[in-house]
Parts: structure tokens; C-alpha cells; sequence
């Protein structure tokens, strides 16, 4: 007879108490002479034998009494006997996917995955032992939510089954199968369920390995069982938005903004003329965009234009019209912040005799290239100054900040352009034969860690042969992304005669710059980086490693020169920006200044009313730096962040994971390996688990109540006898 509490066996040993006492009951007495003792004698001899039965009597019942409390608090465990008055050893732990795919119409009477995996864990809950422990966790991504540590209260269950709500988080179930095992795997129990109620999307499974061996153990403790939600294949239409871009680098009043729409087909037939519309701030933006014709499993994706009507922050949307088995893909949403005119300050370390000698001069021409007639009404202005006139200027005027063959700086210069990149202006450093290499891997880099790497040794000039040229694919950066589209043209047209190494260090030790901040934005053919980016603070840096003029490479007269540096410059803006669009479930990080710490904001999340608001306040970051970081982000949409003393709004955007969208199963082998290691059963209704999930012959029954019964009914037994035998003989 397995026992769930063994310690309490070794209360057995307090039997010995009621035999203690009778033995020193039994104790010698002093004896005394006494003539008439032996008419008392003689009655004492014809009871003795009566007297001595009741002892034992008494000493056996008192015996049984403890031990059977001791046993009955060790919880045996019978399949001899059973009954709904009998408490179970049963603890089961409910997984529950509440991912976005889990919003896939089954189409039985308008519900959901999520609804029939409602139905499942609820049938699955009704039908545990009375007294069964029972946890209860939502997952998707996360460790989950819910009823984390089993409890005997069966409506706290229910409860927690019936509030788990639908997210549009990605599916990643082994956090949650991890936090449910070790809960059940801790409890006292001979019977331990881990049921997990997905729909086996396959996309879904991104640790499938890592799953399957944590399954293996939990099995050694607890039966594994997996109730798929969900027939495959009849999803039936979906369609939807897997991407929303912005794809010009400045987001400008009054200029067209440029979009990638990407729509992709998931269901099982053609779709047939499909159409999208565009959305600024709720208010439609033109007629319908037309995609065509999208067979199955295949995207399309088209470009388009809208128009931002003011500064600030803006709700870009694109929505396709009509409705299908998965609504949730149906609207993808992203957040641009617009400005109605930006600054560049140009440091020229080489002014020419004429404005097309000088080291700017393709810099300016790049920012703002229209007519000298039309700048003041273009949408970046660019002014230049030499070194020496560097202190006496107000970078506050400025977004970014170009170094083009700058020698080097004073100290107070390079302080005053790291507090304006901390404070999220950007920079831009163009080397050339001026350069001071020592200055700048010693004060900007090593001291004052501004830039992302350090100066090496030049490249072996090439003066006629074919010098170094930029990577002419596989761009992962989205700085130049843009030219992974053949139509966009190439950037490995380019010929580089001189360059100077751009060394970037395995960690850092000093300065601003966390270690792994610089990334490589940009490669020669040799693999070498030519173009490094790295964050300061609250601001961008970005290190080339050739010249801004034609001196060291063409680049600055090849077409691919102006989208660059444009995006370059959008790049520094989109940084100042926030970070405004993010994936659902991640959160959303804003950095400010040191003297918003403690300001307190409130948080609206997509679809929530204004007085449901979440209060939180600008944290110190360390190092001079504040911000907050909002981690609340299941559903996709729009976020406003509104702070207050001085007040102003910001608005982020989070965006469903495209693999949500894609219903495909998991593959057969996958099934069959889940089944080595779990008992894998569809939802069909109640009746479905009935052969998996039965209670006969499972465990047996906790006999700790009938225990305490009979101990019960043994004390008054000893009591009414123990008042019988003392009385007078």
C-alpha cells in the first residue's frame, strides 16, 4: 500500500506511549503487615484474571488509536475500495495555449481554438477524483499565468480557466510545460496528470527537441498527455498582413511616405483579386490598394504611399477588407514619428577653394539634393562649420552631426559632442587622410567610448586595380536592406581604394559603450566591415571607414551614395524616435534624460479604455540615463504613453509574429515522437478523453478519512469501557 506522507509512518512509534504507562502502572510497592489483608487477598485472587483481560483490553485499544491517527497522517493509498467521499491523490497540471493561432475559427458554432480548449480543460477538470490538486497555467511564449501552484479549490480552477484571455503572442510552450511539471513533480501524490491542450501548430513548436526530453522526464513522475484542439486542415481561408514597413528614411510633413505591404495566403485555395487599404489615424488613405491574384502559401507584396498630416506620432494601418478564419492577421499596424523639417551639422576637415573641393561637398549634396533655391523649403537642412567653429555652435539646433576627415578635436569639443549623442542627437565619423587615428581610438573610443569601433592600419592602396568593393548581397541590416531588392540597384558597384580598419573589440572595459553594442551594418567583399553601427546613450553612432569625398573611394558618386546617407540620417531620427514598433510580447523600452526620473506616466494598451490605464514612472537607468520599460504587450495594436509635468504622448505599436498565421500541423513523425513519450489525444468532446483520462484503476483512493473514522470510533470505545471497568468490583 503506497504511502504520499512517509514521514508521519514514524508517528507508529508513539504506540509504545500507552504500553510506557502500563508498564509503570505495574510498579512494586512497599509492602506493609496488615492481619486483615488476607481476607482482601483472598477477593483479589478470584478477580485477577478478569482484571488483567481488561488491561489488555484497554492497552490494545489505546495502541490501535495511535496508530492508525499515525498512519492515517501518512495518507494510504488504496485501490481496494473507492468513492466520490474519498479524497484522491490525484495532482494534475493544465497547460492551456493561448498563442495567437489559437484564434483560428474551428468553425462548430462560431468558436475558437481557444474556446474548445476552454471546453477540454473544463471537462478535463470536472472529471479529476474529489480532492484532486489542480494547477491551471496559460501559456504561450511565457512561463505562463493562472493558478501556478496545484490547489485543492476546484472553483479557483474554473475560475482560472475561464479568464484566460486570447493574446497574439508567439508559441513557445516549453517555459509553461517546465513551471507545470516541477509543480506537480513537488507534490505529494501516486497519480500526477501534465495535460497540455494546443492546437499542434507547427510553426508553434520552435523548441520541439527540448520539449520531447523534458517530457521524458516529467513521464518518470507524472503521465504526460497531450489533447489537440482543432481539425487540421479546415481552418479554411486565410489571408494575412505579414508585413508593414516604413521604407523612406525620413518620415517628413508634406512628403509621401513610402510603405512595403506584404500579404501572405495560408489557406488551402487561391485568393482571388485581393485588396488592401491603408489607414492614417483610423481615416482611410486613398482607395484600396490591388494585389492581385495570391496562390496558396505564396506572398506578394506592393509599395505604396501616405501622406502624414502633422508632427508627431502616427497610427499607419493595413487592413484587409472582408473576414476569415483567423481575424487576428487581419490588421497589421505600425507607428511613425513625422517631422516637418531636420538639421545636419557637416564638420568639413578639408574646406576647399570651392564649395566641390571640399570635404563636404557630397555629404550636403546628399542631405539636400535639390536647387540652392528650393533648400529652405526641403525637409533636412544641412549647414557646415570647420573644427575651430565647432565650440561656439548650438548642437541643440541639430539632429545628427557629420565628421568628415576631421584631424581631431579639443577636449571640451569631443565632451560636447558626446553629450549631444547621449541625449540622442546621432553621429556620423568619415575618415580621411587627415585623421588623427590616436585621437580618436584613444578619446572617443577607449575614454569616451563613443565610437562603436577603433582606427586600424589602412588597407594596401590600390591605386589601379580594383581596390575593395561592398558586399554585393545578404544584407541583415535594415540600414540596407533596402538593396536586397535587385530592383533597388547595387551597392558593390563601388570601388574603394583606401580604407582604414574598423577594429572592433570582443568586450569593453571603460566608457559608455556596453560590450556587443557595435554591430556591422555594411561589408566589403573581403568580409572586413566597412560600415559600423553602435548606441551611445539615448543616440546612434555610425563609423565609416573610407572618405565622405572621392578621394579614398567612389562611393560618394555612385547612385547607391544618397538612399545611404539618407538612411543613415533616418536611422539617427528612428533611434530618437524610441524604438515605436515592436513584437507582441516584447516590451517596450523609452529612454529619457536623467531629469525624468521619477515622472510618472500612464499606459493604455491596445483596445483598452482610457480609465484602464497602467501607472508607471521613469526609472534611473544608471550612468545619467532614465527610462521605462513597459512589458504588457499580449495584444497587438497601438500603445499610448502619456507623461505628464510637462505632458506629451507617445505612441508604439506591436505587431503578431507571421508564424501565428500559418495553421500547418505538426508532421506525422513529429506526432509519432510526441506519442513515445505522451499519450496524444484529439478533442472530440467529453467523451474523447474518457479512455485516456478514466479514474478506474489509476492510483486507487486516499483511506486516510476511514482511518480517522475508526480511530475515532475506537476512542469512544475505550472510553466507555475504561469508565466500565473502574468501577467497584
Amino acid at each position: 500500500m503506497p504511502l504520499l506522507n512517509t514521514i508521519m509512518i514514524w508517528g507508529t512509534a508513539a504506540v509504545a506511549i500507552p504500553i510506557i504507562i502500563h508498564l509503570m502502572n505495574r510498579r512494586r510497592f512497599r509492602k506493609v503487615p496488615w492481619a486483615a489483608i488476607r481476607f482482601l487477598k483472598i477477593s483479589v485472587e478470584r478477580n485477577q484474571r478478569r482484571m488483567k483481560i481488561e488491561e489488555w483490553i484497554l492497552l490494545l485499544l489505546r495502541c490501535a488509536i495511535v496508530a492508525l491517527i499515525a498512519f492515517a497522517l501518512a495518507r494510504p493509498v488504496s485501490d481496494l475500495i473507492s468513492g466520490r467521499w474519498l479524497a484522491s491523490q490525484t495532482v494534475a497540471g493544465v497547460v492551456i495555449d493561448h498563442s495567437g493561432s489559437m484564434a483560428t475559427a474551428t468553425g462548430v458554432g462560431g468558436k475558437t481554438k481557444l474556446d474548445t480548449a476552454r471546453e477540454a480543460a473544463t471537462g478535463i477538470l470536472s472529471g479529476l477524483p474529489n480532492g484532486s490538486a489542480t494547477s491551471v497555467v496559460s501559456a504561450a511564449d511565457t512561463p505562463g499565468e493562472g493558478v501556478l501552484e496545484p490547489t485543492l479549490d476546484s472553483s479557483r480552477a474554473d475560475r482560472a480557466v475561464e479568464e484566460i484571455r486570447q493574446t497574439y503572442r508567439t508559441t513557445d510552450l516549453l517555459p509553461a510545460i517546465d513551471g507545470a511539471a516541477d509543480a506537480i513533480e513537488n507534490r505529494a501524490a501516486t497519480r500526477r496528470e501534465l495535460i497540455i491542450i494546443t492546437d499542434g501548430q507547427s510553426a508553434g513548436w520552435k523548441q520541439f527537441d527540448a520539449i520531447i526530453r523534458r517530457l521524458e522526464t516529467a513521464k518518470t513522475k507524472a503521465r504526460p498527455v497531450i489533447v489537440l484542439v482543432g481539425e487540421p486542415g479546415v481552418e479554411g481561408d486565410n489571408l494575412a498582413v505579414t508585413r508593414l514597413a516604413q521604407n523612406t528614411p525620413v518620415a517628413a510633413i508634406g512628403q509621401p511616405l513610402r510603405l512595403s505591404v506584404e500579404v501572405t495566403n495560408f489557406g488551402p485555395l487561391e485568393a482571388d483579386n485581393v485588396t488592401v487599404q491603408l489607414s492614417v489615424d483610423g481615416a482611410e488613405a486613398g482607395e484600396p490598394v490591388d494585389i492581385g491574384d495570391i496562390p496558396p502559401g505564396e506572398s506578394r507584396a506592393v509599395t505604396t504611399f501616405a501622406a502624414l498630416p502633422g508632427e508627431g506620432h502616427h497610427r499607419i494601418a493595413a487592413t484587409l477588407p472582408g473576414g476569415d478564419s483567423l481575424p487576428l492577421d487581419d490588421t497589421r499596424v505600425i507607428v511613425v514619428r513625422a517631422v516637418k523639417r531636420s538639421r545636419a551639422l557637416l564638420v568639413d576637415g578639408e574646406p576647399g577653394r570651392v564649395p566641390s573641393e571640399s570635404e563636404t561637398f557630397f555629404l550636403h549634396n546628399a542631405l539636400v539634393p535639390v536647387p540652392p533655391d528650393r533648400a529652405e523649403d526641403f525637409y533636412i537642412a544641412a549647414d557646415v562649420v570647420t573644427p575651430s567653429a565647432l565650440p561656439g555652435t548650438d548642437l541643440d539646433d541639430y539632429d545628427a552631426i557629420f565628421l568628415a576627415n576631421v584631424s581631431e578635436l579639443t577636449r571640451s569639443s569631443a565632451q560636447q559632442i558626446a553629450d549631444f549623442v547621449g541625449a540622442g542627437g546621432g553621429l556620423a565619423v568619415f575618415p580621411g587622410k587627415n585623421v588623427n587615428r590616436s585621437f580618436y581610438n584613444v578619446e572617443l573610443h577607449s575614454e569616451l567610448g563613443l565610437l562603436p569601433a577603433g582606427f586600424g592600419d589602412a588597407y594596401p592602396e590600390d591605386s589601379n586595380g580594383p581596390g575593395l568593393t561592398l558586399q554585393a548581397g545578404g544584407y541583415d541590416h535594415p540600414l540596407v536592406a533596402l538593396w536586397n531588392d535587385p530592383g533597388a540597384g547595387t551597392l558593390a558597384s563601388a570601388r574603394t581604394r583606401r580604407a582604414l580598419r574598423l577594429e572592433i573589440p570582443k568586450s569593453e572595459t571603460g566608457g559608455q559603450t556596453a560590450p556587443g553594442t557595435a554591430k556591422v551594418v555594411l561589408r566589403y567583399n573581403d568580409g572586413s566591415p566597412a560600415v559600423v553601427e553602435g548606441e551611445f546613450g539615448l543616440g546612434r553612432v555610425f563609423q565609416f571607414s573610407s572618405s565622405a569625398d572621392t578621394e579614398w573611394t567612389d562611393l560618394p558618386v555612385r547612385l547607391g551614395f544618397l538612399p545611404l546617407i539618407h538612411r543613415v540620417f533616418g536611422g539617427v531620427l528612428q533611434r530618437k524616435g524610441g524604438g515605436l514598433n515592436v513584437q507582441v510580447g516584447s516590451p517596450f523600452v523609452r529612454r529619457f534624460p536623467s531629469e525624468f526620473i521619477q515622472r510618472e506616466a500612464m499606459v493604455y494598451a491596445a483596445g483598452t479604455a482610457v480609465s484602464e490605464g497602467t501607472l508607471i514612472k521613469v526609472q534611473d537607468l544608471g550612468g545619467g540615463a532614465a527610462g521605462i520599460e513597459y512589458a504588457n504587450t499580449d495584444l497587438a495594436g497601438t500603445y499610448e504613453v502619456s507623461l505628464t509635468d510637462p505632458p506629451e504622448v507617445i505612441s508604439f505599436a506591436t505587431q503578431m509574429d507571421p508564424a501565428e498565421s500559418d495553421p500547418e500541423p505538426l508532421s506525422e513523425p513529429q506526432l509519432e515522437r510526441l506519442r513515445s513519450v505522451a499519450d496524444v489525444v484529439r478533442w472530440e468532446g467529453p467523451g474523447s478523453l474518457a479512455a485516456v483520462l478514466g479514474n478506474e484503476g489509476s492510483g486507487g483512493s486516499e483511506i486516510w478519512l476511514p482511518l480517522i473514522v475508526i480511530a475515532g470510533l475506537l476512542a469512544l470505545l475505550e472510553l466507555f469501557l475504561a469508565q466500565r471497568f473502574s468501577r467497584v468490583k
